[in-house]
């Protein structure tokens, strides 16, 4: 198990660089949602809050050739409630992917 050292600071919002979980909230595509909220993401360019719906640019790998029109370069801009899970580990995103994998 895990624990958080003193010495570690925890942000309450993701910032440039962080990997990031997400979940597509406006769309009835499938493949779209599925790739998205099973696949880790990097944010590469933080807006601002205050500067538009979609506050956080994330790079994906690896997309697939059937959504690749959704994405600019491997990358989407993501709304701040479509960010559900974000850390600077990577591992610990894949963690919570592998659990939701198994139902766990």
């Amino acid at each position: 198990m895990k624990h958080l050292k003193t010495f570690e600071t925890i942000h309450k919002t993701p910032r440039i660089g962080d990997y990031v979980l997400c979940e597509e909230k406006d769309t009835s595509n499938f493949s779209l949602n599925y790739f998205i909220s099973s696949n880790i993401g990097q944010i590469i360019n933080n807006r601002g809050r205050h500067n538009s719906y979609y506050p956080y640019l994330v790079k994906y790998e690896n997309v697939p050739v059937e959504i690749e029109k959704r994405f600019e370069n491997g990358e989407r801009e993501m709304a701040e409630n479509e960010v559900l899970y974000w850390s600077d580990n990577k591992e610990e995103l894949e963690t919570i992917i592998n659990s939701n994998k198994y139902n766990l």
